[in-house]
């Protein structure tokens, strides 16, 4: 029994070591080297980039190629997220009335 358990034990657990050297050796998986270009970090690769609601007419003016500040970018956000909220609030005061219980009960 134990020389079955160390006959598939110890080469399975040396292809498992063999197989971890080799991937900590792969360059792509160190830190950036400048001299290669290789690994992670590299300049222009962006990582945890957040996703953003951009106005209909900012991407409109991006896609045209004009050039579109940071500024201009957040004032039009502000402004689509006020437009939101007062729709928002205009449907909900619409939908109050139709909300409201009816006073009195059995009697």
């Amino acid at each position: 029994m134990l020389l079955w358990i160390l006959a598939i034990g110890i080469p399975i657990a040396g292809l498992f070591f063999f197989a971890r050297s080799k991937v900590k050796k792969d360059p792509r998986n160190q830190a950036y080297d400048p001299k290669t270009g290789l690994g992670r970090g590299a300049p222009g690769f962006q990582t945890n980039i957040k996703r953003i609601a951009v106005p209909p007419e900012i991407i409109a003016r991006i896609r045209a190629g004009e050039e579109v500040s940071a500024e201009e970018i957040t004032r039009a956000q502000e402004k689509m997220q006020r437009e939101e909220a007062k729709a928002a609030a205009a449907a909900e005061a619409a939908e109050s009335p139709s909300k409201k219980k009816k006073k009195g009960g059995k009697k």
